[in-house]
Parts: structure tokens; C-alpha cells; sequence
């Protein structure tokens, strides 16, 4: 029986490069590796069966990094037809599958009960979302 899929969602971090040297700072840090930036294009060093291949990124290509730490080029079309930003939504999805979140959750439960801890877990995630959402939005605030 043929079924339909979908994909599953994925949080990777990238960046649109656009040849300009504070972008190339960026990808760098993206990278952590030596890339040569040569003619506007990147030439990012990656392992491809065990062996240390190079992709070339140019200029309006995402450089993206993917949850297990893999680097690659992606073209802008198929970037936005695979990613969208993130929004508050997200991140309070990723922050629930958080080891440390869950941690948190399971000492105050021992002591208070789970009732109190599933408010203390909502309490907690919903601040940590308006925290990301401001310094997403560069609004981080002094008081903090």
C-alpha cells in the first residue's frame, strides 16, 4: 500500500552566505574548520566515506549545520522549500526534549509532587521561550 510521509522536523543552524568578509567570519565559526573563501565561493573541507572531500558553497548558498554537526552547502531554493526560521513554537518543543529541562523536572517532582512540578515545567519553559524569542529579535533586555 502506497502511504504518504512527511518529513521529520529537524533544527539546524545556517547561514545565507552573501561573499561579504563579515559573513565569511561567521561561516567560520559555523564551520569550526579552515574553509578557503576564494573568488566568492567557500570551499568547505568535509569527510565523505571516511575520506576528506571539499564542497563548494556561492555566494546566496545557506552553509548549514545539522543536529548531528554536519556542515554543508544547501542552494537558497531548496534551503527555503526544506527550512523555516524558528519561532516560539519551536523552541519550546526543542527546550521539552532538553536533558537538562527534564532533569529539573524530575528533582522538583520528588520533592513537591507532580502536579507542582508539571506547573514549575510550564512555568519554567514558557520563560526560557520569551528569553530566546529576545535575543532572536535582539531585545535582550538589561534587567535579565
Amino acid at each position: 500500500m502506497i502511504r504518504k510521509y512527511r518529513m521529520k522536523p529537524l533544527t539546524a543552524e545556517a547561514i545565507k552566505w552573501d561573499g561579504k568578509d563579515e559573513t565569511f567570519r561567521e561561516v567560520v565559526r559555523l564551520v569550526s574548520k579552515l574553509i578557503v573563501h576564494e573568488g566568492g565561493c567557500l570551499y568547505i573541507p568535509i569527510q565523505k566515506k571516511g575520506q576528506e572531500a571539499t564542497m563548494k558553497a556561492e555566494v546566496g548558498d545557506y552553509i548549514v549545520r545539522d543536529e548531528k554537526g554536519k556542515v554543508y552547502p544547501c542552494k537558497a531554493d531548496i534551503f527555503k522549500a526544506c527550512y523555516e526560521p524558528m519561532n516560539a513554537t519551536h523552541y519550546e518543543e526543542e527546550l521539552k526534549k532538553s536533558p537538562a529541562v527534564c532533569q529539573v523536572l524530575i528533582e522538583y517532582e520528588k520533592v513537591y509532587g507532580r502536579r507542582k512540578a508539571r506547573e514549575l515545567f510550564d512555568h519554567l519553559i514558557s520563560e526560557l521561550v520569551k528569553i530566546l524569542e529576545e535575543v532572536r529579535n535582539g531585545r535582550l533586555s538589561e534587567k535579565r
